[in-house]
């Protein structure tokens, strides 16, 4: 009777822990875009992230004017009032939270904010291309993100996706470029936007390719141990060849061979006396 009892204890323990993981693991989840806490559309208003820098000008005081890079906490070091933070502000409304700081010191301050260096923006390319993150320039276009790379022929121009991501309203949007090339429309050449993701996917060459290439990776590793074999085959008797056939392999075939011997360590009887007459 106990058995059953305890059976059920130990399955209602095994479902709250896993009740309380899936809890935990839901606080963790992406709530919003890409996933990044500071996120923007840079094409509408540039809002500062973090490694990005940031001008400070002040026509009526020189000594308020720097340069100031976006710590990983979001926050910049400014002088005289320390740390502020910016991150995922536009540069005027940092410029406004700087005079509200200042108005302890100064009364009508005029002061400017400037993006001096933005890094934290930027895409991404998979597929047909060389895979990786690009720095977003702003007002970009599928096309010119792609035309960036020699496509090879194995790119299917009129197989193109932006993706979009976001875990509510994640947005795929097919790309057709091909008709662009050969007909002008322009429709689909659509604005890129910090962290989409542009996939070029291969057209019928590429899949066979591709396919061909899964098929021989278990066999790979086997391949290039034959290869590494084989050459140092070849590097062994090509330097058995020019040392006299082993004979003399540190050279000294020329100076011993013509007493008839194989030099040291060479044919049998090792060094030998030249033979009188």
């Amino acid at each position: 009777m106990r058995t059953p009892v305890l059976l059920l204890v130990l399955a209602a323990m095994c479902c709250s822990c896993r009740s309380y993981d899936d809890a935990r693991i839901l606080q963790t989840l992406n709530q919003r875009g890409f996933g990044r806490k500071y996120v923007g559309d840079s094409n509408e208003v540039l809002t500062v992230g973090i490694n990005d820098s940031v001008q400070v000008s002040c026509p009526t005081d020189a000594e308020l004017n720097g340069t100031y890079k976006v710590r990983m906490d979001g926050v910049i070091d400014v002088a005289l009032i320390g740390e502020v933070f910016v991150a995922g502000f536009a540069p005027a409304e940092i410029a406004e939270t700087l005079k509200q700081r200042y108005s302890d010191y100064y009364t009508d301050l005029e002061l400017f904010v400037f993006p001096n260096e933005i890094r934290s923006k930027r895409y991404f390319m998979r597929g047909e291309v060389t895979p990786g993150e690009k720095l977003f320039e702003g007002d970009t276009t599928v096309w010119d993100a792609v035309a960036k790379f020699q496509l090879p022929l194995t790119a299917d121009l009129d197989d193109i996706y932006v993706i979009r991501s976001d875990p509510k309203h994640p947005l795929i949007i097919p790309v057709d470029l091909r008709k662009m090339l050969e007909h002008g429309d322009s429709s689909d050449n659509v604005l890129v936007r910090e962290d989409d993701i542009i996939v070029v996917n291969p057209n019928f060459a590429g899949i066979v390719r591709n396919f061909v290439q899964i098929l021989l990776a278990p066999i790979q590793p086997v391949t290039q141990l034959f290869s590494s074999l084989r050459s140092t085959k070849t590097n062994y008797e090509s330097l058995v060849d020019d040392t006299g056939n082993g004979g003399g392999n540190f050279g000294f075939n020329n100076g011993f061979n013509q007493y008839g011997g194989g030099g040291v360590g060479g044919v049998p009887g090792g060094f030998n006396e030249p033979q009188g007459n």
